[in-house]
C-alpha cells in the first residue's frame, strides 16, 4: 500500500509521502515517493506519488532528465501555469501506464499511478495544488479544485482503497472546532 498527502493551508503547501521498500531476494532498496524540482527565483514544484512503484519512477525520471536538460522543448521549467505541468504530468503517466500495459498484458500487475503536484511558479498565486491521475486509456486527469465555501484540501489517496477529491468530514468537522465553530448534526 502506499500513499501520499497534499494539503493547501493559508501559509503555503504541506506535502507528505511515504517511502517505498523494495525486498528482493538479496537486495533491499528504498525508495522516496516525494521529489522536488527547483529553479531558484523562478518556480518551485514538489511532486508527491502512490500506485505503482516502476511508474512512479519512469514517471520522475523522465520528469528530471527533462528538467535538467535546459534546452528541452517540455518540462516543468517550460511551463507558464502550474496546469500545463499538471497536462504535462498526466501526459508523461499515461504514455508509461500504457507502455506497461502493452508489457504486461497477461499478468495481474496494475500499472496505475496517482500524483499531485504543488508548486509555485513566478508571476502566478502563491500555491497551488494539482492532482493527475493518468489511466493509460484516455489521456486525462482531474484537477481538483476546493469545495464551495472550503479551504483547498486534498486527502490521502491511497492505492487500490477510496479515493477522494476535496476536505473529507473529519477534517472539516476538526477546523470547525479549531476555529471555536459548534459542528453542524
Amino acid at each position: 500500500m502506499t500513499y501520499c498527502l497534499a494539503i493547501k493551508t493559508s501559509t503555503g503547501i504541506v506535502c507528505a509521502a511515504n517511502a517505498r521498500t523494495n525486498a528482493g531476494v538479496d537486495n533491499v532498496n528504498r525508495y522516496s515517493k516525494m521529489h522536488v524540482f527547483v529553479e531558484p527565483g523562478q518556480r518551485a514544484f514538489v511532486l508527491v506519488t502512490a500506485g505503482n512503484l516502476a511508474t512512479t519512477q519512469a514517471v520522475v525520471s523522465t520528469l528530471q532528465r527533462d528538467f535538467d536538460n535546459r534546452r528541452a522543448e517540455r518540462s516543468l521549467r517550460t511551463m507558464d501555469f502550474m496546469f500545463d505541468a499538471a497536462d504535462y504530468l498526466g501526459e508523461l503517466s499515461c504514455a508509461v501506464q500504457s507502455r506497461h500495459r502493452e508489457f504486461n498484458q497477461k499478468a495481474t500487475i496494475d500499472p496505475g499511478a496517482s500524483f499531485i503536484l504543488g508548486g509555485q511558479i513566478t508571476g502566478q498565486r502563491y500555491d497551488t495544488l494539482r492532482r493527475a491521475r493518468g489511466d493509460g486509456l484516455r489521456g486525462r486527469f482531474r484537477v481538483c479544485r476546493p469545495l464551495p465555501g472550503r479551504r483547498q484540501c486534498i486527502a490521502p489517496f491511497i492505492q487500490g482503497q477510496r479515493r477522494w477529491t476535496g476536505c473529507p468530514d473529519r477534517f472539516r468537522r476538526e477546523s470547525r472546532h479549531r476555529r471555536g465553530e459548534l459542528p453542524q448534526r
